[in-house]
């Protein structure tokens, strides 16, 4: 008795499955490394509040102009403190390290503040955390 395989070499079904396949794994594999080339171009207000998707907003090289001014950049490093880190200690330590840097000059928050609020406006520095207007990047609240 012979059987009969439905699938063979050369098949036309299982060959464009293989190729549906194979083009979903290029694209997950190579959209992350995409996005990081058009958000590093794109104007700064938007790729700040996460504007960009598929194809850069504006065209901006200021990203690339402070790596090549640096050349000391490359032996820096910043060291962000993700907001679910739960050791208050490291909160403390990371901060200090940052406020040292920002008096000594070494590092500039004033292009990263956009939006300056008094404590009596909190709740639209919320609400500008939450929208993300126009041009926003960080707000500070100011305490009088």
């Amino acid at each position: 008795m012979k059987i009969n395989n439905k699938i063979s070499e050369g098949n036309p079904a299982v060959t464009v499955v293989l190729y549906v396949l194979a083009a979903i794994v290029c694209v997950v594999t190579l959209y992350p490394m995409y996005y990081v080339l058009i958000l590093s171009v794109s104007e700064p207000a938007a790729a700040a509040t996460m504007q960009v998707y598929m194809a850069p907003k504006g065209f901006n090289l200021s990203s690339y102009s402070i790596i090549v001014k640096d050349p000391q950049l490359w032996r820096k490093a910043l060291t962000v403190v993700n907001a679910h880190e739960r050791r208050s200690q490291v909160h403390i330590k990371e901060m200090e390290a940052g406020l040292k840097l920002i008096a000594k000059g070494q590092l500039n928050m004033k292009e990263m503040i956009t939006h300056v609020f008094s404590l009596h406006e909190i709740d639209r520095a919320y609400e500008a955390i939450r929208t993300k207007p126009q041009g926003f990047v960080k707000s500070v609240i100011k305490i009088d």
